[in-house]
């Protein structure tokens, strides 16, 4: 039998989506979070609508490269209104050594999706990667190892140097990334690759981020990494292979207006925004004393 052959029961799966769409956590196979995935090291965490076709093959990488690591980790896939067969897909993904579960989120959007993830999180570090992988799983051995040195936010850059592309967008992708990036640096000037959905954090300064943040769709992004460098919060780019493998839910036309709208409102507020981050570190740090 392949990953794609089985299928769970009808009911069952309709009465799983009713539960993720009120915003319950389900195991993988259903029941509640199983306890290792409260102590783990790590929680990455997968945005997904309608991944069918790969969420598969790509779960079962990132669980057997994370299944051989000194560290523990949990995924957490997050249902995002998902209408076909993603987590029948997702439930036959096994690994002893990895806890897997479903959270749903009412909110559309990734933003919103990869918030919702964030703020259940209960690891020391937690991250997120695209459905895809388009980043593949071993760069989370070198993105950990800074994290466990000190660095406060880890982000792939497939513009930093030492990162390469596998396979190239097509060219109206890349004219629409770069007028895109082009805004971004005024919210991250800084940062050379602020859309690359690969991101680490510990999760407390994650959660002081995602508690502050307010975009739902692709402007996302810019606005956590925005909102960390004017809070004073260090940001670590590490070079990625990247690879367009192409499905992407965003579609230039009908999504790039509005994440461009997006984007200038998050320009407007981060400076505004950004005092409120910097004081629910502090209250972190003064109950920790």
């Amino acid at each position: 039998m392949t990953i794609n052959e089985s299928i769970e029961h009808p009911g069952a799966l309709e009465e799983r989506r009713t539960d993720l769409a009120e915003g319950y956590d389900s195991g993988i196979g259903g029941g509640s979070m199983p306890s290792d995935a409260r102590s783990a090291d790590l929680e990455i965490i997968i945005p997904t609508l309608n991944e069918e076709a790969r969420i598969g093959t790509v779960l079962q990488a990132l669980v057997e490269y994370l299944g051989c690591q000194s560290w523990r980790s949990s995924v957490v896939i997050v249902d995002n209104g998902c209408t076909d067969r993603t987590l029948e897909v997702a439930d036959l993904v096994s690994c002893a050594d990895v806890s897997v579960r479903v959270i749903g989120c009412r909110d559309r959007g990734k933003g919103a999706a990869v918030r919702r993830g964030v703020l259940a999180a209960s690891a020391r570090y937690v991250g997120f990667c695209d459905a895809d992988l388009s980043t593949p799983a071993h760069t989370i051995g070198p993105v950990m190892r800074l994290m466990k040195s000190g660095h406060q936010v880890v982000i792939g850059s497939r513009r930093w140097d030492g990162a390469e592309y596998v396979d190239v967008q097509p060219m109206r992708r890349r004219v629409g990334g770069a007028f895109f990036r082009s805004v971004a640096r005024s919210v991250a000037p800084s940062i050379t690759d602020t859309q690359c959905g690969f991101k680490f954090f510990h999760t407390h300064i994650a959660k002081a981020l995602f508690s502050r943040a307010t975009a739902e769709g692709f402007a996302f992004d810019a606005e956590i990494v925005g909102l960390a460098l004017a809070a004073g919060i260090t940001v670590t780019e590490v070079p990625v292979t990247w690879t367009d493998s192409g499905g992407s839910s965003f579609r230039l036309l009908s999504d790039g207006y509005g994440a461009m709208r997006e984007l200038l409102a998050v320009r407007a507020r981060v400076g505004e925004t950004a005092p409120g981050v910097r004081e629910l570190l502090r209250e972190r740090d003064a109950a920790r004393l």
